[in-house]
């Protein structure tokens, strides 16, 4: 089941440590993210560039024409096909 949403992702808990948008179409800027996020999993389609990497992001899961996939060369990358 797919997921759609609108909502502006501002504010959230310093105690998230994942965020998965996978079976979402989630359509909007994620530059506001805690520094707690450690995982995150952006939908197949997510074309925006993630400007404020988390400071504790240790994995990113993404698609692998991810336009901005090359920011996140410190970190572990898992791609979908």
């Amino acid at each position: 089941m797919e997921v759609n949403f609108i909502l502006e992702l501002n504010n959230l808990s310093t105690s998230i440590k994942k965020i998965s948008f996978h079976n979402s179409d989630y359509d909007r800027k994620l530059n506001n993210l805690p520094s707690s996020i450690e995982y995150i999993e952006l939908s197949f389609n997510y074309q925006y560039q993630i400007k404020n990497i988390p400071k504790k992001l240790k994995q990113i899961k993404c698609s692998e024409t991810y336009k901005y996939i090359d920011d996140f060369n410190n970190y572990q990358i898992i791609t979908y096909n």
